[in-house]
C-alpha cells in the first residue's frame, strides 16, 4: 500500500469536493464520510484539523493540500483502518485526471516559478 499517493489522492479528493459542482464526480454521501472519517483520526490534534479546515475552505491552498497530505500519511501509518479507507476512497473515485497549473511570472519559467499538481485517479 503507497500511503505517500493514497494520502495525496485523498487530499485532493477532500480540496476539490469542497468545490462548487465536484459532487458531480463523487457522491456527496461519500464526500462527507471522509471528512467526518479524517475529522476523527485527527481528533485532539488541532494543528491537522486547522489544516483539514483550511483545505476545505481554500481548495486552491498547495501547502495545505500538502500539509493534509502528510497528516494523513502519518495517521495512516498508525491507524491500519485509516490506511484501509484511503485505499477504499481512492478506488472509489471516478477516473478523473486533474492538473493545475499555477505561474508565478511567466508560464514558460521552469523549477520555483510554478506549482504543478497532478492527481491522477485509478484507471479503468
Amino acid at each position: 500500500m503507497d500511503l505517500v499517493n493514497l494520502s495525496a489522492t485523498v487530499a485532493g479528493i477532500l480540496a476539490t469536493g469542497a468545490v462548487e459542482g465536484a459532487g458531480a464526480y463523487m457522491s456527496v454521501g461519500l464526500l462527507k464520510e471522509m471528512a467526518e472519517r479524517v475529522r476523527n483520526a485527527f481528533a485532539g490534534d488541532r494543528r491537522s484539523l486547522a489544516v483539514l479546515d483550511q483545505v476545505r475552505t481554500d481548495p486552491s491552498d498547495s501547502r495545505s493540500r500538502h500539509d493534509l497530505a502528510e497528516a494523513l500519511k502519518w495517521y495512516a501509518e498508525r491507524d491500519e483502518q485509516l490506511a484501509s479507507d484511503l485505499q477504499r476512497w481512492v478506488a472509489a473515485a471516478p477516473p478523473l485526471l486533474t492538473q493545475n497549473l499555477i505561474a508565478q511570472r511567466d508560464a514558460y519559467a521552469a523549477g520555483n516559478d510554478q506549482t504543478i499538481n497532478h492527481y491522477h485517479w485509478r484507471e479503468d
